[in-house]
């Protein structure tokens, strides 16, 4: 059980990896209540999942430009983590690289399972080199394109895109295919354009999507 805690990286500290915390070999963790700060945003994440991650719940924190780390999932079903009620804020970016909330981590890696629900996430990038190099909620990084994804679940969440961001950022950006085990659903993106708000370079773009709409009510659509 970690809660309530404050986990900060000091400003000027241009540390590139790694997170506070590795949830790598776990049952029926909770993180809740606790805030992850970082002075910039990059490949860097506040929680990174692990092999095996039974019961594991991270709800009500809030993360400062990171996020969480898919990259040591494996082709173990063994539970649903699940991500619920926290708030992600954005607001600085540290260069050079592409992230998203969720990233799929190495080529080779899979990200299973995830249950993503009821989040708030809030970028408000600085610069228009930002646009690009924010892949959304769920994301790989240029040339990550063997990242599987099974079976994930992200729903009922609120992206809102301000500053050098608004306009030209995706909701999801995944280099790999995305397949119909996987639902995106009903979800508002705030500041986005809804035509290809949603690019999936794989092959397979077979997911659900249903009810995601920017603020002008109109629906995301793929790319």
């Amino acid at each position: 059980y970690v809660a309530n805690n404050i986990f900060k990286l000091a400003d000027g500290d241009t540390e590139g990896w790694g997170s506070f915390i590795g949830a790598i070999f776990t049952k029926d963790c909770i993180i809740e209540n606790n805030q992850f700060i970082r002075p910039a945003a990059g490949p860097f994440k506040g929680v990174i999942l692990g092999v095996k991650q039974p019961g594991l719940i991270i709800r009500n924190n809030v993360f400062t430009n990171c996020g969480i780390g898919g990259g040591f999932l494996t082709n173990i079903n063994d539970g649903n983590p699940i991500i619920e009620d926290n708030t992600f804020n954005y607001t600085s970016y540290y260069g050079g690289w592409q992230m998203s909330l969720i990233e799929g981590g190495n080529t080779s890696n899979i990200v299973r399972d995830l249950i993503f629900r009821n989040n708030i996430i809030n970028v408000d990038f600085p610069t228009a080199a930002s646009n690009t190099q924010f892949r959304g909620i769920i994301g790989t990084r240029d040339g990550w394109n063997g990242v599987t994804f099974i079976n994930n679940v992200i729903t009922n969440n609120t992206v809102t895109y301000t500053g050098a961001n608004k306009g030209s950022a995706y909701f999801i950006w995944i280099a790999s295919n995305f397949d119909s085990s996987n639902s995106v659903t009903n979800n508002l993106a705030n500041g986005v354009t809804a035509a290809g708000a949603m690019r999936i370079d794989g092959v397979d773009q077979s997911f659900i999507a249903t009810g995601n709409v920017n603020e002008l009510g109109q629906t995301l659509t793929k790319q």
